[in-house]
This record gives C-alpha cells, sequence and structure tokens, in this order.
C-alpha cells in the first residue's frame, strides 16, 4: 500500500484525531508523574504517525520529537516531527536522555529482530524512571485476532502481549505493566448481564505495556506505584469467568439443566 493511500486508510479505521487524543490521555497516570518529575523531559514517539501523542504531551511541557515514515502522514508544518525509519533514529538518541518513549500501533509492523531492537535501544536511551510504551491491536478479543487486525495488509502477525512483557523484562527494564484499553465501559458494572456477544467481541480491543526503567533512589518509582498497581481494561479470561459464572447459577436450576449444559458445552469449543 502506497504512502497516501495508507493515510487514508488511517484515517478511515483509526478514526478521527480527536478521538485518538481522549484514548491516549489513559497514560496519564504515567505521564502526569514524569511531566512533574522531569519538566521540559524529552519525549521520542517512533512511527508517531498523525501527531496525536506528540501535539498532547507538548501541552504537559514535554520535548518532543516523533518519526514516521510515511510523508503523508505527518503535519508537515510540525517541526517535531521527522520524516525517517524511527528505529535507526532511536539508535541515534543519547544514552539516558528520554523521559518517555513511545510505539504505538507500530510492531505488529515489524518483524521479530526489529521488536527487540527497539526494546533493546529504548532501554539505553531512556532516563533512569523513564518508560517505554508500547500499544498494539488486542489478539485477546476474538473480533480482533480474527477479523479487524487482518484488515491492514501491512501487519505481519498478532504479537502476544506475554511476548512484549517478557522482552522488555529480558532487556533490562526494572517493571512492566499490561493496559487494555478502549473496551466499553458498561462491561464494568459488576451487575451486568455477560451475553456471549460480550465474551466474543468485548473484550478490550487495544492493549498495551509500559514498562520503567529502574532509577538508584526510585523517586519516580514511588511515584508511579499507584499506575503500576491499578488494574486496567477487560481481558477474555474475565469476561469468561463473568459468563461461566451466570451460566453455574442456571446450572443450579434444574429445570434449566439441559439447556445450561448445552450452552456451557458451547463455550468451551468457542475458547479452545
Amino acid at each position: 500500500m502506497d504512502y497516501q493511500l495508507y493515510r487514508s486508510f488511517e484515517d478511515h479505521f483509526r478514526g478521527p484525531e480527536t478521538l485518538i487524543t481522549a484514548r491516549l490521555k489513559q497514560y496519564e497516570d504515567f505521564f502526569i508523574p514524569i511531566a512533574s518529575a522531569h519538566p521540559g523531559g524529552s519525549i521520542f514517539d517512533a512511527g508517531c504517525g498523525r501527531g496525536e501523542w506528540i501535539q498532547l504531551m507538548r501541552k504537559y511541557g514535554f520535548n518532543c520529537i516523533g518519526v514516521d515514515e510515511n510523508p503523508y502522514m505527518a503535519n508537515n508544518s510540525d517541526q517535531s516531527i521527522r520524516i525517517g525509519n524511527a528505529l535507526e533514529e532511536i539508535k541515534r538518541l543519547p544514552e539516558e536522555s528520554q523521559s518517555i518513549i513511545s510505539a504505538f500501533h507500530l510492531v505488529e509492523h515489524l518483524p521479530s529482530e526489529l521488536i527487540i531492537s527497539l526494546i533493546k535501544n529504548a532501554f539505553k536511551a531512556l532516563r533512569p524512571g523513564g518508560i517505554l510504551i508500547i500499544e498494539m491491536p488486542n489478539i485477546e478479543n476474538i473480533a480482533v485476532s480474527s477479523s479487524s487486525f487482518w484488515e491492514d495488509p501491512s501487519h505481519i502477525r498478532p504479537i502476544p502481549v506475554s511476548l512484549l512483557a517478557f522482552l522488555s523484562q529480558e532487556q533490562g527494564f526494572y517493571r512492566n505493566k499490561i493496559l487494555r484499553l478502549q473496551e466499553e465501559k458498561d462491561l464494568h458494572r459488576l451487575n451486568r448481564k455477560i451475553t456471549l456477544s460480550d465474551v466474543l467481541f468485548g473484550v478490550s480491543p487495544d492493549i498495551a505495556v509500559v514498562a520503567q526503567k529502574g532509577a538508584e533512589d526510585q523517586p519516580l518509582a514511588r511515584e508511579l506505584d499507584g499506575a503500576f498497581n491499578k488494574d486496567y481494561g477487560l481481558s477474555l479470561r474475565d469476561l469468561v469467568n463473568r459468563y461461566d459464572r451466570q451460566i453455574e447459577e442456571i446450572f443450579q436450576s434444574e429445570n434449566s439443566l439441559p439447556l445450561a449444559r448445552r450452552m456451557k458445552a458451547l463455550l468451551k469449543k468457542i475458547i479452545k
């Protein structure tokens, strides 16, 4: 797909810039403490696309650089955005110079060796206490892994989030947190009945790993404890467990026993 067509594709499938900016604010538990600890700190956004993250971070006082290879994606008047190879640019960043390095919906376009290179070079470039954010489609969501992920012909393969968490640990990051994102908020109501459609389509459609580089005195680590200890989003297991509990309640009713058994057997086949 050529660059101009991909820009049209992005606008059509990803959504308007205002929507993406609103979604990015979900990371504020992480970036607000960093903005306070590192006023005027540097941010590098790999594969910055239309620049929504750059524009948002600039409002919090960060000095931002974004790199994208597609000249049709970025606003040409924005001097913070460069056209080029983001993975090569990361290699040239001075050691321990960045407060945040981010890659939103980039790694699913990369072969495994370049994902490892991204994480390795990000670790070198981050300041102590700084964070790496990697966001991607969540393949725990059955509709994503079976359909919407493949709408983008430049996607190489789905990536399990456990792999990114493991790679960040192997490259030396102090800790990481998995964030499940963009699910329907009504699904969090405890008294909400979970349907089979919820199990199939309701899991958080996006997912991220936030990895923090260690620091000797750890003041910023303490500031971010709340963010790292918080739960985010809904996993497939979360919804399956809630659905199972509903089935068990039906199962207790003798009159509903045959139906409950059929429903439980169907669910087991779906999630195998």
